[in-house]
């Protein structure tokens, strides 16, 4: 990460963020904002997109990393800037985003964080 927060752990950090997402994509946040909006094709679009990959599924993502970071010896020390070495997960994720045009990265590559200028 090439910030930190400047009043939490990391860890309290993604609480904080898991409790906003769990209450802005809970039912009756989206039902409130259904009813709130104006225009059936809107209405309709902002509640598949809460229940999609971009509500739930960030949800989803935030409960990961919080697990992470409990979990995953990599994770804590990426977070606090101890070491440069972008963790497997982070990797993978890559890896899966890219698909076949992975075989375009050179051989061998390592993903590091640059070094603060």
């Amino acid at each position: 990460m090439n910030i930190k927060p400047a009043n939490y752990s990391w860890r309290t950090f993604y609480d904080h963020v898991i409790d906003l997402t769990r209450y802005s994509f809970s039912t009756r946040a989206i039902f409130r904002r259904f009813l709130a909006t104006e225009g059936v094709t809107a209405r309709w679009l902002n509640l598949v997109r809460a229940v999609s990959t971009e509500g739930f599924g960030r949800a989803r993502y935030h409960r990961e990393i919080r697990d992470r970071l409990d979990t995953d010896p990599q994770f804590p020390p990426y977070f606090e800037q101890e070491s440069r070495v972008l963790p497997q997960f982070y990797k993978n994720i890559v890896r899966q985003d890219l698909g076949p045009l992975m075989e375009w990265l050179p051989e061998g590559l390592s993903i590091t964080i640059p070094t603060p200028t």
